[in-house]
């Protein structure tokens, strides 16, 4: 089995986050070979974000549906937003994220993968 269509890479620039910002990652139309769909048992999503990509999991953020932080919208479809505590948390710099989809302990396909600019917010105040 594997996922239908190449793995989409996101190399062009790096999405840009405000840190404390809300980061809404959604992907659609995920198709697997097999007729496999999100919704079958078992399968997780989840979206990391590390310094480099050969640091250990979970990075600097690690999110995933089996904790009920991403969720899976359709049999084709997938929410994955990092909220604002999170983001937060990640100092201003470049950083590397994939979402992967683990479809049992030994089965996984990358789905996404790319850069992030996670950018210096100017008001850290919160009322």
């Amino acid at each position: 089995m594997a996922i239908a269509g190449p793995i989409r890479k996101d190399f062009t620039g790096a999405r840009a986050l405000m840190r404390g910002d809300r980061w809404n990652f959604s992907a659609s139309a995920v198709a697997f070979d097999d007729g496999r769909t999100l919704q079958t048992a078992g399968m997780v999503v989840r979206l990391t974000i590390k310094e480099s990509e050969d640091d250990a999991d979970p990075g600097v953020a690690q999110i995933d549906s089996d904790a009920g932080t991403i969720t899976i919208t359709s049999a084709t479809a997938y929410s994955a937003p990092v909220l604002p505590a999170t983001t937060e948390l990640i100092a201003p710099g470049i950083y590397w994220y994939d979402t992967v989809i683990d479809c049992s302990a030994t089965e996984s396909y990358t789905h996404y993968h790319g850069k992030l600019e996670v950018l210096p917010d100017i008001t850290r105040t919160r009322s």
